[in-house]
């Protein structure tokens, strides 16, 4: 069996401890920049994509969406702030 990407590997990591991760795409014009969250539809939430703002404001934005679907959730207990996985 090969061996995940170091990219995956890290994701499916964030995942397992966390209930979801966020993955973002950096680009030099905020404008291009884009992150989304994955994990969250395991849980029966929707995932998250925002585009068009820097990095730091899409983690902060999905980080919050996250804590508000588990607020809304009782099954998913934690809330932690992700920081990037991807770039």
């Amino acid at each position: 069996m090969a061996c995940p990407p170091p990219k995956l590997k890290h994701t499916s990591t964030q995942i397992a401890q966390n209930g979801y991760a966020v993955y973002c795409i950096q680009d030099p014009n905020p404008k291009r920049v884009f992150g989304y969250t994955v994990g969250l539809t395991r849980l029966g939430q929707p995932e998250f994509l925002v585009r068009g703002i820097s990095e730091e404001d899409t983690l902060i934005m999905l980080n919050g969406w996250h804590a508000r679907c588990c607020a809304a959730n009782t099954t998913t207990t934690a809330t932690p702030r992700i920081g990037r996985t991807g770039g």
